[in-house]
């Protein structure tokens, strides 16, 4: 009750905040004081019909209705619970969530971004310096620490299932952060992401340190290698600068490198008192025999000349740097996105360039692209780029996403959890959960959108599987109906994750008031059929398999799953086909126990556990070994 009960406090208050932040905006009054005006023109009429009425009402009654049955609920479980007893909860739970806050997430934390900042200074140190640079002893320790580092992040979330309190503070902070990365980003680091993104980093470091580096991301279209290649290119940067270049097929070396041009000069006020010397003394040097007063003379004449050249500027023609130059010049890293587009004499030039060892330290290349037949207009690399790239190419797929389980079943039980088993992935699943919730990690919608939301991350899972040449059949087991499927194949149409935040994030900013169908229709499956009629077809296909596009409105669309034939799809879509039914409008606030649960596929700690030293959490010897890491490491 006492849990329950802080959950409906905590989304009342959230409620209020809203509300209160959108009364203070100037437009919204505003717009309250046309509605006044609509609403006086409605009561004009007498016998106004039902719609106009709706019309009328619409916008604030699912805040009030939601509001008015939270404070009727905390009005029901404060009767439930004697006064004291609850202050007495209160105070017992917040000493629970600030002994976790306080003295275990801040200072790991703490220590982790500290390693984070100091481990690459460390082994651009060791890397400068020869002795330490040829010890393998060395690098062996740097790597020890590594994966010391990569270790918190799983620490943390130990020490947070020894009390509910940690358990929900965890998560909402951790659904926080994903969104305050995905702003600055686009990127959400979920936890298989965060394992890459490691991965990529101690393999880039090696790559990049020094100068010269290269490392090549490659991967299926909207995978996000190209927003993992800008946030490596800052990490890897003291000031975070970088250069970034988008390729095409038409680019020549002079593009990227450098180029001859006509540019603007002027002298600047500093210099003129030296130009002015230096022009003297040369005309000094061929006039030996002038006097005193020629000389005067050819004194006023040359400084009226040189402050009339500083006045104005003068177009010379010079080496202008670019994108690679530019980074080579200062030092810094430059991302190529699509390098593949890139003609082959252009990537030779590139090759050549890295090969003359004559840029500023902390010079290097992140490249992404797409390797691959299936990938059109890539061009094929030349054996000694290969050569070049091969050590640092990193392959980045899709995250891992569960597909073939229900929402439910994808959540640990506490036993499940103590048995040390893992819960199914979810990666997919938790960047549309941080396109859902607010910047403290409330939601409110309606009551089925966490089990619509996982749906959703299991079908475009299912479908970017496929697109990557996984066999369907592999996938899911001899299933009724597949021994007929014709070929699957995607070459034009690749489900990426801007497609997947796309539909999210329109369905929250429609206010969930059509049915998700109407995205994938609208965004994906009505596209696809212009610009790839079979790819489509198996995208409606594949979609209808995980439970989607099944009502009555989709009975004109038919697929021949053996040829991959479409026909029956709408080029105009009828938006009120798709409006939900008042009751599966209604919106609710999720409690931060089913939030935290669904996000990250673990059942809530029961009080009961507390008093157990379950998973070598609360005893003794697991305390001594915290201090001793926190202490290593401050």
């Amino acid at each position: 009750n006492y849990l329950e009960y802080r959950a409906k406090e905590r989304a009342l208050g959230a409620l209020e905040k809203s509300e209160d932040n959108l009364s203070k905006k100037e437009t919204y009054l505003e717009v309250n004081d046309i509605w006044r005006e609509v609403e006086g023109v409605l009561d004009m009429d007498d016998e106004r019909d039902d719609e106009a009425e709706q019309l009328k009402d619409s916008g604030t009654e699912d805040y009030n209705r939601i509001q008015d049955t939270l404070t009727r609920e905390l009005e029901d479980i404060e009767k439930s619970i004697d006064e004291d007893d609850l202050e007495q909860l209160k105070k017992e739970a917040q000493e629970r969530l600030n002994d976790f806050l306080y003295k275990k997430l801040v200072p790991l934390k703490r220590s982790q971004r500290k390693l984070s900042k100091k481990l690459p200074l460390l082994i651009q140190e060791v890397y400068s310096d020869k002795s330490l640079r040829e010890n393998p002893e060395v690098w062996q320790k740097i790597s020890a620490l590594e994966e010391k580092t990569s270790e918190i992040s799983g620490i943390i979330d130990k020490i947070s299932n020894q009390s509910p309190e940690a358990f929900l503070a965890n998560g909402l902070l951790k659904l926080r952060k994903n969104k305050r990365d995905f702003d600055e980003y686009g990127l959400v680091e979920t936890p298989e992401i965060e394992k890459i993104h490691a991965k990529i980093m101690n393999n880039a470091r090696k790559r990049l340190e020094g100068r010269n580096g290269v490392v090549a991301l490659t991967g299926g279209t909207g995978t996000g290698k190209t927003v993992l290649a800008r946030k490596l290119a800052k990490e890897f940067s003291l000031s975070g600068e970088y250069e970034f270049i988008s390729a095409h097929s038409k680019m020549v070396p002079d593009d990227l490198i450098s180029r001859m041009g006509i540019v603007p000069e002027s002298v600047s006020p500093e210099e003129v008192p030296q130009k002015i010397e230096e022009a003297f003394k040369k005309y000094k040097n061929e006039h030996p025999e002038g006097s005193d007063q020629e000389l005067e003379k050819a004194r006023q004449t040359i400084t009226e000349v040189v402050m009339g050249q500083a006045k104005q500027k003068t177009m010379a023609t010079k080496e202008v740097l670019e994108a690679v130059g530019r980074a080579a010049d200062k030092g810094v890293k430059v991302v190529i996105d699509e390098f593949n587009y890139l003609p082959a004499e252009t990537l030779g030039a590139l090759n050549d360039f890295l090969a003359k060892k004559d840029a500023k330290e902390g010079f290097g290349f992140i490249l992404t692209g797409n390797i691959g037949k299936e990938f059109l207009k890539r061009e094929d690399l030349d054996p000694a780029f290969i050569n070049r790239i091969l050590e640092g190419t990193i392959k980045y797929t899709y995250p891992p996403q569960e597909f073939d389980k229900s929402l439910g079943e994808s959540i640990l039980s506490r036993e499940e959890y103590q048995e040390e088993k893992e819960p199914p992935s979810r990666d997919l699943y938790l960047v549309g959960l941080t396109q859902l919730v607010d910047e403290k990690g409330n939601l409110i919608a309606p009551k089925d959108a966490l089990e619509k939301l996982w749906d959703l991350s299991e079908a475009f899972s299912l479908i970017q599987q496929i697109a990557q040449g996984e066999n369907v059949r592999n996938l899911l087991g001899n299933q009724e109906g597949f021994q007929q499927l014709g070929a699957n194949s995607f070459k034009k149409i690749f489900l990426s994750f801007r497609n997947f935040n796309s539909i999210v994030r329109s369905w929250k900013l429609d206010g969930y008031s059509k049915s998700v169908d109407y995205y994938i229709l609208n965004d994906i499956i009505r596209p696809a059929e212009i610009f790839a009629p079979k790819e489509a077809a198996q995208l409606f296909y594949f979609f209808k398999f995980k439970g989607f596009l099944t009502g009555e409105e989709f009975d004109n669309i038919n697929v021949d799953s053996s040829q991959w034939k479409i026909n029956g799809v709408p080029q105009i879509i009828e938006e009120k086909q798709f409006e939900l039914s008042d009751d599966a409008k209604k919106l609710k606030a999720f409690t931060p126990q089913e939030i935290t649960e669904a996000g990250f596929g673990v059942a809530m700690p029961r009080y009961e556990e507390m008093t157990l030293n379950k998973k070598g959490l609360g005893d003794k010897k697991f305390e001594e070994e915290m201090e001793k890491f926190m202490l290593e490491h401050e």
